[in-house]
């Protein structure tokens, strides 16, 4: 992970002192990830950006290895750290809640255990809400980096930048697919106390419930600085697997679920119900066209390679018989002499 990147400020000294004052609530869950849970805590305590509380959620994994690795920081985290222990795991979205239920600060940021910042997020993502104080969010952009841990080693694999990310957070893309990432996004508290909890019936997909209600208090704004990084083990099935890999039925299940509640609350009358055919008929004679026009150009696709192969087979035995040429002259001049002395 390169935590070498340059950033640009977009703000001068005197502009920082307007806004230094402000707090950042972090809940950081975890759950049998004592490495990767150092790494997330370094993270934190390595921001430019000082004024922050962590409230860490250990769901049900040992309490004397959390209290471990935060005692190995406490010079960092002395006053900073609220602990809650979980006797028994709660799941994504009730582990969430019990962070959300005690948060007081004036901005909220969601930290995974196996994820990452650069230094200068919490910098960037303050200046920018305390500069825009009509939106109720702002997004950055995202590195992905695949690894794998072996022995307690984390082995990075590669990186890629988010291919997801958009320039502008429209609700009607954002109901289609969660493209904003819990480690990139920083919430003003006061639009938290409005939304509410997560959504506890659906831990797999809650953030993106919660996601979808944050934006109707206003909009999401966006920083393309890459300033947060989503870590993937993507064949890991032990406690270090990603969730909603090792869950990918319970995943799909539960997407189809949040999706026909979003349909429920639309048909609830006549008139919607039908606006809402209306889109989906003509979304459906949009997709049947674009489906046509891939089927033809793949059929010509496949017709011109079919051609091309025919084309090389020809090629290749003209070559065939050019190289052979002179080999049939070499043979009818032997024959010749062999008829010759067979006749003497």
């Amino acid at each position: 992970m390169d935590n070498n990147l340059t950033i640009t400020n977009d703000f001068s000294i005197n502009q920082l002192d307007d806004y230094m004052n402000d707090s950042v609530g972090i809940i950081l869950r975890t759950k049998k990830r004592p490495v990767t849970l150092t790494r997330a805590l370094a993270s934190i305590i390595q921001q430019s950006y000082k004024k922050w509380h962590i409230y860490l959620i250990n769901d049900g994994g040992e309490q004397e290895s959390v209290e471990k690795i935060v005692q190995l920081n406490i010079a960092d985290l002395a006053n900073k750290i609220t602990i809650i222990h979980n006797e028994h795991c709660l799941g994504m979205g009730s582990a969430l809640n019990c962070g959300l239920n005690i948060v007081k600060e004036d901005f909220l940021a969601i930290h995974d255990d196996d994820d990452t910042w650069h230094p200068e997020f919490l910098e960037h993502t303050v200046f920018c809400l305390k500069n825009h104080q009509d939106a109720v969010a702002v997004v950055t952009n995202c590195t992905i980096v695949n690894e794998e841990i072996t022995n307690n080693i984390i082995k990075q694999l590669n990186t890629y930048p988010w291919y997801k990310w958009q320039d502008q957070i429209g609700i009607a893309n954002l109901i289609q697919d969660n493209f904003i990432l819990p480690i990139s996004l920083l919430i003003r508290m006061t639009v938290v106390k409005k939304i509410g909890l997560f959504n506890e019936n659906l831990p797999l997909i809650c953030d993106w419930d919660y996601n979808l209600r944050l934006i109707k208090f206003g909009e999401i704004i966006t920083l393309n600085k890459t300033l947060a990084y989503y870590h993937q083990r993507l064949t890991a099935i032990n406690s270090y697997g990603n969730t909603k890999i090792i869950n990918h039925n319970n995943f799909n299940e539960q997407k189809n679920k949040f999706f026909n509640s979003i349909i429920r609350d639309i048909v609830d009358n006549d008139i919607n119900q039908k606006l809402l055919q209306a889109i989906l008929l003509s979304n459906a004679q949009k997709t049947d066209i674009l489906m046509n026009k891939l089927q033809h150009l793949d059929y010509r696709i496949a017709e011109f390679e079919n051609s091309k192969k025919l084309n090389d087979i020809y090629q290749m035995v003209t070559y065939l018989k050019r190289k052979s040429f002179p080999l049939k002259r070499l043979a009818g001049r032997l024959r010749k002499r062999i008829r010759k002395w067979q006749n003497k």
